[in-house]
């Protein structure tokens, strides 16, 4: 939710979303893929609250236009490292199976 905000108001918004498929990648090595998406849905869900994050969502869009970003290789070591030692992602626990 925080790195989608920020995207709204920030000046290079394609360095924020390279850090947010970084974040997707983090917690689906944390989480698993299906966890994961899961909870970045029901994020995204509520993350564009105002009218006016339209029309910040079409100045995202347009600066992302004909960008090619990715997680592969060391792309996202560094970034996941440091999201790892601020605020580590915790699974959810989830009941046995009898």
């Amino acid at each position: 939710m925080r790195l989608v905000r920020k995207q709204l108001a920030d000046p290079d918004p394609v360095q924020v979303e390279q850090e947010m498929m970084c974040e997707g990648e983090r917690m689906s090595r944390a989480l698993g893929a299906a966890e994961a998406a899961g909870r970045i849905s029901g994020a995204l869900d509520t993350a564009y609250l105002h009218h006016d994050d339209t029309v910040a969502l079409q100045r995202v869009a347009r600066k992302l236009a004909g960008r090619t970003l990715g997680t592969g290789g060391h792309v996202c070591d560094s970034l996941i490292a440091a999201a790892d030692s601020v605020e580590p992602i915790v699974p959810v626990r989830q009941p046995e199976r009898p």
